[in-house]
């Protein structure tokens, strides 16, 4: 039979729980302390999230690592237990799930989550401890050591961060790395927002990006095979970017949404981006989905309140003062506006990581019918588009750990799927029709040199075009 003691420090030392979690030998005990039992002179230890940079789409899913490198800190005895809370702003991320990584038992040490998992809105607590029910005991695993995998949902566009607090790493002996010994690195999640982005109005998208050190769009142009570009100073770095076509003339307006007052300032395309309109529609903690509901061919002020499931969409055909509320999806779901039923009217469409189903609530029935499909997993990022061009929008999914785009298309009524091998898991996906074909392309950011990378819907998706804009601290903006 085999012991578990559980020893977390006492909150004299700082962290949260008067006990840190060790297993030994023997029967199930608790056991409470003073102090630590800190090594006399530890090196130190870097807990951090990995990768430092992690680009993720609005309302798409990602996954990121809480990693510890220990290199010989720990020898002879290795990782055996940690714990920390993931520190996060809630009105741009969840978590989704977090679970160990695995890597605690690579030396044949059995692990236990520490538990319940703790998500609450805006932090996320998680530990977990290893132990070995036999003679000897084996060392814990060392160098650079993936403790934890925690799955988010990226709510709007912006940038935030992820910070690790109370962070506690022990050998299997229960000698902990704390304070100045434990060096703890948060991580950075720009997300950009899936949006139409043809600025020229040439029925291609544009290649843009929004800088928040400045508040300026730079808006590189499909019509002038992207070497000539527009720029454009509107909104500032805490305000949800938010452009399309929202005064019927063809072209994406530069709008933004901001937050601590909930109005939506639209600079217009038919005015030239000189003048704008501003409407009051939604909260701080709204999800931002602006689309055509009402099908007079502008973009409707519209948002998702996660508290209810509800979502208000303001008419662009009643010069936005009129809205019209539907219940649909929980706090959880992932939200796909998209046509999937090919009236031109948006439908309201929600995608549950927990099972992978998207569920549909078609324009056509007044939003009173629905379709559900079953695709892709949790850690899949979502990439609605037009891909066969039938005009109606497909189900597509992209995985990051294997770089594959996979479509389910419409003009099959959703039963056959193409796939497609393009990007890696830190780069920003950009889809949208770039070669005006009407069909949507399958196309990548890539922040460490600046380029985007689009494989062409009219080349079947076997030709490429590359282009470079922008750094890796802009927002980058497509359909």
């Amino acid at each position: 039979m085999f012991q578990k003691a559980f020893l977390r420090p006492t909150q004299a030392r700082g962290f949260r729980w008067g006990m840190m979690a060790l297993c030994a030998m023997g029967a199930i005990v608790l056991v409470a302390v003073g102090s630590s039992p800190l090594l006399a002179e530890p090196g130190t230890v870097t807990v951090r999230v990995d990768p430092a940079s992690r680009a993720a789409p609005v309302n798409g899913t990602f996954t990121v690592n809480i990693v510890a490198d220990v290199g010989t800190e720990m020898d002879p005895n290795g990782v055996g237990a940690y714990e920390f809370d993931l520190v996060y702003d809630p009105n741009y991320l969840e978590v989704i799930s977090v679970s160990d990584a695995g890597e605690l038992d690579d030396t044949g040490r059995t692990v236990n989550e520490l538990g319940p998992v703790n998500i609450a809105a805006g932090r996320t607590a998680f530990g977990a401890c290893s132990y070995y029910a036999g003679t000897p005991q084996p060392a814990g695993p060392s160098g650079t050591v993936v403790l934890a995998r925690v799955t988010l949902w990226a709510k709007r566009a912006g940038a935030t961060t992820l910070n690790l607090e109370n962070t506690l790493l022990t050998d299997t002996q229960a000698n902990a790395w704390a304070g100045a010994q434990l060096n703890v690195q948060p991580g950075t999640i720009p997300m950009p927002m899936v949006v139409s982005a043809d600025y020229d109005n040439d029925g291609a998208t544009e290649m843009s990006v929004f800088r928040p050190s400045s508040g300026v769009w730079y808006i590189k142009t499909s019509s002038s095979n992207f070497n000539s570009y527009i720029s454009k100073q509107w909104g500032n770095s805490t305000d949800v970017l938010v452009p399309a076509d929202y005064d019927n003339d063809g072209a994406t307006d530069i709008a933004v949404f901001r937050p601590s007052s909930g109005m939506w300032y639209i600079k217009t395309s038919s005015s030239n981006f000189n003048s704008y309109i501003s409407k009051q529609w939604g909260n701080s903690t709204d999800v931002l989905v602006p689309a055509d509901y009402d099908n007079d061919g502008a973009t409707d002020i519209a948002v998702f309140r996660p508290s209810s499931g509800m979502w208000y969409i303001r008419t662009s055909s009643s010069n936005f003062n009129s809205y019209i509320s539907k219940q649909w999806g929980f706090s959880t779901d992932v939200l796909v506006p998209g046509d999937y039923d090919g009236d031109n009217r948006t439908d309201i469409a929600v995608w549950r990581p927990s099972t992978g189903y998207w569920y549909i609530r078609t324009s056509s029935s007044n939003f009173n019918s629905y379709i559900s499909k079953q695709w892709g997993f949790s850690t899949d990022v979502l990439v609605p588009g037009d891909y066969d061009g039938d005009n109606r929008t497909d189900i597509a999914i992209w995985r990051p750990s294997t770089g594959y785009w996979y479509i389910r298309t419409s003009s099959s009524n959703f039963n056959s799927y193409i796939s497609k091998q393009w990007g890696f898991s830190t780069d920003v996906l950009v889809p949208g029709d770039y070669d005006g074909d009407g069909a949507t392309d399958i196309a990548i950011f890539r922040p460490s040199n600046g380029q985007w990378y689009i494989l062409t819907s009219s080349s079947n998706f076997t030709g490429y075009i590359n282009k470079g804009w922008g750094y890796s601290t802009d927002v980058k903006l497509w359909k």
